[in-house]
C-alpha cells in the first residue's frame, strides 16, 4: 500500500486498454520510465497511480488534466517545493519529474512501500519520527522571500510507515507560511488531537527547533482547536 490523499479512499482499478497505452507512452516520452506491466488507479476522486513495473519496482504517477493556467502555476510550485523537501534530506518520495503540457501537469516519484500510519497510530516513534521531518521542514526558507516552509498534512492517510520503521510523508503539500509556529499548533490540534502524540510528536520536533511558542500556544489554547 502506499499514498493517500485525506478522506480519499484506496481505489486499486487497474487500469487497461487504450488508457493503460496512452499512460505507457507518456512514462516513456516524458519520464524515460520503461518495463510498465501494470497500473492502478489508487486513490477516488484523485488521478493518483501506483505504476508496476518489470523489475519489481514502482512508481507513482499524479496526473491532473483540463487545467486553467492558475491551477498549473500552483501545480508546478507544489511540485518545486516537493523536490526541495526531498533534496534536503526530508522523508518525502524522492522526486523523478515533472512534465508540462499547455492544458495538463504531469508528476512522477518514486513509490513507497510500507502501510498506512493509522495503522501503527499509537506508536509514540511515528509521531517522534513525525516531529523531526516536520521540524526540518520549517527550516527550510522559501526561495525568494522572508517566510520559511510549514506542512500540515500530517494524518493517517497521508503518511506511510515502512518496514524499517521509517516514516515518509507522502501527500506533499508543503507551502510557505507566515508563522510555522502557528502552523503545527493547528496541525497538532486538528489532526492529533492527543496529549500523549503530541508530546512524542514535540519531543522528536525538538531535536531541530525550538518548541517553546508551540507549546506556549498549546497552553494558551487549553489544547483545543
Amino acid at each position: 500500500m502506499g499514498i493517500m490523499g485525506r478522506k480519499n479512499k484506496i481505489d486499486n482499478i487497474k487500469i487497461r486498454g487504450r488508457e493503460f497505452h496512452r499512460f505507457k507512452s507518456l512514462l516513456k516520452r516524458y519520464f524515460n520510465i520503461t518495463g510498465v506491466y501494470k497500473i492502478f488507479h489508487v486513490i477516488e476522486g484523485k488521478r493518483v497511480h501506483q505504476v508496476m513495473l518489470e523489475d519489481g519496482n514502482s512508481v507513482r504517477l499524479d496526473v491532473h488534466e483540463e487545467l486553467e493556467e492558475d491551477v498549473i502555476v500552483y501545480l508546478q510550485k507544489k511540485a518545486f517545493y516537493h523536490k526541495l523537501a526531498s533534496e534536503n534530506d526530508i522523508k518525502v518520495p524522492p522526486m523523478i519529474g515533472t512534465y508540462t503540457t499547455p492544458t495538463g501537469f504531469y508528476k512522477c516519484s518514486k513509490w513507497i512501500k510500507g502501510q498506512r500510519v493509522g495503522f501503527v497510530w499509537n506508536l509514540p516513534h511515528v509521531f517522534q519520527c513525525a516531529g523531526r521531518e516536520i521540524a526540518k521542514i520549517n527550516l527550510l526558507k522559501a526561495p525568494g522571500g522572508n517566510q520559511y516552509l510549514g506542512y500540515n498534512d500530517f494524518n493517517k492517510p497521508n503518511a506511510i510507515w515502512t518496514k524499517n520503521n521509517e516514516l515518509y510523508l507522502v501527500d506533499v503539500e508543503i507551502q510557505p507560511k507566515k508563522s510555522v509556529d502557528n502552523n503545527v499548533v493547528k496541525m497538532l490540534l486538528k489532526n492529533i488531537d492527543d496529549r500523549d502524540r503530541i508530546d512524542w510528536f514535540l519531543r522528536g520536533y525538538s531535536e531541530f527547533r525550538s518548541t517553546d511558542k508551540i507549546e506556549k500556544e498549546l497552553k494558551r489554547r487549553n489544547y483545543k482547536w
